[in-house]
């Protein structure tokens, strides 16, 4: 009974810190909000820069994708150096 206990404690704490950083990185449409520098000509813009890049140091097209998705999130998250 003590171990069930402690397990459910674990998952308690686990469960309420998930939750927490949760809020923390609530995303929102970040080229819908003008209080960004960044709208559909500038990402545009970026995802060619990226996949230019990737075709000269010839990488896998993937990689910019994958870049993209990574800009993406971090733009979209409330993190005040996101903005």
């Amino acid at each position: 009974v003590a171990a069930g206990k402690m397990m459910q404690d674990d998952l308690y704490c686990v469960l309420s810190a998930m939750l927490r950083q949760e809020k923390e990185y609530q995303c929102h449409d970040y080229l819908e909000f003008d209080d960004t520098r960044i709208d559909e000509t500038c990402r545009t813009k970026m995802a060619e820069w990226v996949f230019q890049v990737v075709d000269c140091t010839q990488l896998q097209r993937e990689t910019a994708s994958v870049s993209m998705m990574y800009l993406d999130r971090f733009m979209c998250t409330s993190s005040p150096s996101a903005k």
